[in-house]
């Protein structure tokens, strides 16, 4: 006879064992039923709030041992987040997730407190995807970006590429790598034509200023690209080949492993570029070189080689990351034969040289609180070498003028601790932290060779949600400089989810820029200069305010997103060089900047197609207009459109995009004294490129055909698409009508099961 102590054990073991069943969750794509691999499923306890978390495997599925309700949350790239709630005692259940318009990433980390919905975040992000970019074919950043609405590139080309945002310049652009800082700016740009995308799983983008989280240069917004940080295989080896009819020669590889708790990753690669003028035809190569007026290129040969080395622990609550960072540069400038005899010429070399060192570590010190911190220390070098070239016996001789020969050295070092309360289930979340600078600059044409100035500031933001349709985000910033006076920067953003397919977003803030080493100490004076720096220099400060509209809207076979948006930028003490007394020229706070401007985007996605447009607006404020009969603001429109097509039956992917450039006016003094008209001609680019992934997705293939439209220079007297500065007759655009070919191979390794 049994006991009944042992049925009462049996009873409460059989309890248990269904209370704590095994859930098996497959997780599949809601139109093709295809199993996903690699999404990320979570699942929090409706008594605990618990949170556990797998991604899913080859067959699209994870299995938990859970007890009770639980909430499912499943997120994958490219689709939208797909959230349900398990019953308990449900053993198995399958996730159906519906494809996201522009194959949105399944987080956004830049400005808030984790990892979080795009959906969701207060702020508006525009995110371009791993997808996007190699759709594109795009190679580096200037690439990517020139087919953006709100944002414009200007070519220099010695300096390189640049941006202006919002229609304020890259002076006011923090450009960021997960979050740090990229150091290196000339005459206040990074060139965009140097961040190379071969490493990059995403870019985040954020109009409007974001100084309370990133301090100066961030009084127009941010571009944070976001490295690949995953390793689904204990080895795997890829390689990306690029060939760009236009001479571009372009080779990145990288390797990774995962050992139980560790993650190694070493990538690098080279891009060559051999120079480009417009008497070129496609796929043209100077076999046999003479040393005539065609060994000056319009567009600079440049080769540039980089590396990165990364690497992770994992603990059982916490996370360390070390990233090591190469990269180096060269530009020939090639000068024409001089007269009378062309035996003879001058060539110029610059030489960049960037590197830096990031550790970074997490912790999860509760399932609410987080704590993290990032240490980077980096370095940027450039020379400027110019030769005198003997074109009959090729020897170089170093010119003796030290106009003509410069050494610039930078160094940043970050300390940014951050503490965050970011559960997404608390209704008052916040972050709070410390963002410490200390800069170096060095050089001949820096005031006493060597100048440093360090901005140690304290930051924190807050998260409520007044209900659950409204939140609201108040941030402040409040910092120490050692060369001048700061000002509290405060933000505040707001949320609004007026019903489950319409959203509100709107937001104040007041953003700065602060005077650049160079700006503060700069010191060139020979017999043909005479430019100083200032330092009595103030920041730059900005008021910011944006408001956006968004309707989405999914069904089974498709899906649709509009988006209304305006912005309105006033800017106080803009740094300008200019003219003080005599010869003598120094940086000044003089004037003050407006932009405003509105736009809308729509993107439909029907089954495998997916195509979206833009448009916008802008005003660029004349401060002519306070003394002289001229506009307020001189107005300029931009369009763009895209589509992508996944052709089932053959496995192709068919993509394009264009963007429309409008005129660009402007107005200035001129030598009469009276007040004349700048322009920058409007223009079309438009692109093309056919893919195909073959052998498992292991290897891709891509064709494209680039500046549909054979742009190469417009018509400008404005000076890099400021709207104030006279120029030359034209402004470069492209290298004209270009073809290109890429082969990308991916070969995963599993370890063998015993």
């Amino acid at each position: 006879m049994i006991r009944p102590q042992l049925l009462f054990s049996l009873a409460v073991f059989l309890l248990i064992s269904r209370l704590t069943a095994a859930q098996e969750i497959v997780v599949r794509d809601a139109y093709t039923g295809e199993k996903l691999q690699g999404a990320l499923v979570s699942l929090q306890s409706a008594a605990t709030a618990e949170t556990r978390r797998q991604f899913s495997d080859a067959d699209g599925k994870v299995v938990f041992t859970a007890a009770g309700k639980q909430v499912l949350s499943v997120r994958f790239t490219g689709y939208h987040t797909y959230r349900d709630t398990l019953e308990n005692g449900m053993e198995k259940f399958t996730a159906r997730l519906l494809p996201a318009i522009d194959s949105m990433p399944v987080v956004v980390v830049t400005a808030q407190y984790g990892a979080a919905d795009p959906d969701e975040a207060v702020q508006q992000v525009k995110i371009i995807s791993r997808e996007k970019i190699d759709a594109r074919g795009a190679q580096n950043l200037r690439e990517l970006l020139n087919s953006e609405t709100n944002i414009r590139i200007a070519q220099d080309q010695v300096l390189g590429s640049s941006m202006s945002l919002q229609g304020l310049s890259g002076e006011n652009v923090k450009i960021l790598i997960d979050g740090v800082p990229v150091i290196g700016r000339l005459n206040g740009n990074i060139d965009l034509s140097q961040i190379n995308l071969g490493n990059v799983e995403r870019i985040e983008i954020v109009e409007g200023p974001l100084s309370v989280n990133y301090g100066t240069n961030a009084l127009a917004g941010a571009v944070n690209l976001i490295s690949k940080r995953t390793q689904a295989s204990p080895f795997s080896i890829q390689s990306d080949n690029y060939y760009e009819s236009s001479g571009n020669y372009n080779f990145t590889g990288r390797t990774g492993g995962r050992l139980k708790r560790s993650m190694v990753s070493l990538s690098g690669g080279r891009n060559f570029f051999d120079g480009w003028s417009a008497a070129h035809d496609p796929f043209y190569v100077d076999w046999q070189p003479i040393a005539d007026s065609t060994r000056f290129d319009e567009w600079k040969p440049r080769e540039q080689k980089f590396a990165t080395f990364y690497f992770c622990r994992y603990f059982d609550r916490a996370s360390l990351g070390l990233t090591a960072d190469v990269f180096r540069e060269q530009i020939v400038n090639r000068g024409l034969p001089r007269a009378p005899y062309g035996e003879s010429a001058f060539d110029d070399y610059y030489r960049t040289a960037r590197r830096s060192l990031v550790l970074n570590y997490k912790h999860r010190l509760s399932s609410k609180y987080n704590f993290s911190t990032t240490a980077s220390a980096g370095f940027f070098g450039r020379i400027k070498n110019r030769y005198f070239r003997d074109l009959t016996t090729l020897q170089d001789q170093l010119v003796s003028d030290a106009g003509q020969q410069d050494t610039s050295v930078f160094s940043l070092f970050m300390f940014r601790p951050v503490i965050t309360r970011s559960a997404d289930s608390l209704r008052f979340r916040f972050e709070a932290g410390l963002d410490m600078n200390y800069e170096t600059a060095s050089g001949l044409r820096i005031e006493g060779r060597e100048k440093q100035i360090g901005d140690y500031a304290a930051y924190a933001s807050a998260e409520y949600k007044v209900y659950k349709k409204l939140a609201l985000r108040p941030g402040l910033r409040y910092s120490w400089n050692s060369v001048f006076k700061t000002s509290p920067v405060p933000s505040l953003s707001l949320r609004y989810e007026a019903t489950d397919r319409w959203t509100l977003r709107a937001s104040y803030a007041r953003g700065f820029r602060a005077p650049a080493l160079k700006e503060l100490y700069f010191y060139f004076v020979d017999i043909n200069h005479n430019i100083l720096g200032n330092t009595a220099l103030l920041p730059e400060e900005s008021d910011n305010a944006q408001v956006s509209f968004t309707y989405k809207k999914a069904g089974k076979s498709n899906a649709w997103r509009l988006n209304f948006s305006g912005f309105y930028n006033d800017m106080h003490n803009m740094i300008t060089l200019a003219l003080v007394t005599g010869t003598e020229y120094s940086y000044i706070n003089i004037g003050r900047y407006k932009t405003t401007g509105g736009g809308m985007n729509v993107a439909l996605q029907r089954k495998q197609v997916q195509v979206s447009a833009g448009a916008l607006y802008a005003g660029r404020y004349n401060e002519l207009s306070a003394e002289n009969d001229v506009p307020v603001f001189s107005w300029s429109p931009e369009l763009n459109g895209s589509f992508d097509w996944k052709i089932a039956k053959t496995e192709l992917m068919l993509a394009g995009f264009y963007k429309y450039t409008g005129r660009l006016p402007g107005y200035t003094i001129n030598a009469a004294g009276e007040t004349e008209l700048l322009r920058m001609n409007d223009y079309h680019t438009a692109d093309l490129t056919l893919s195909r992934r073959w052998w498992e997705k292991r290897l891709m293939t891509e064709i494209g055909l680039r500046n549909l439209f054979d742009v190469k220079n417009v018509a400008s007297s404005i000076s890099s698409g400021n709207a104030h500065n006279a120029s030359g007759s034209s402004a470069p655009i492209a290298t004209g009508r270009q073809y290109f070919f890429r082969v990308l191979w991916d070969l995963s390794f599993e370890k063998k099961k015993s």
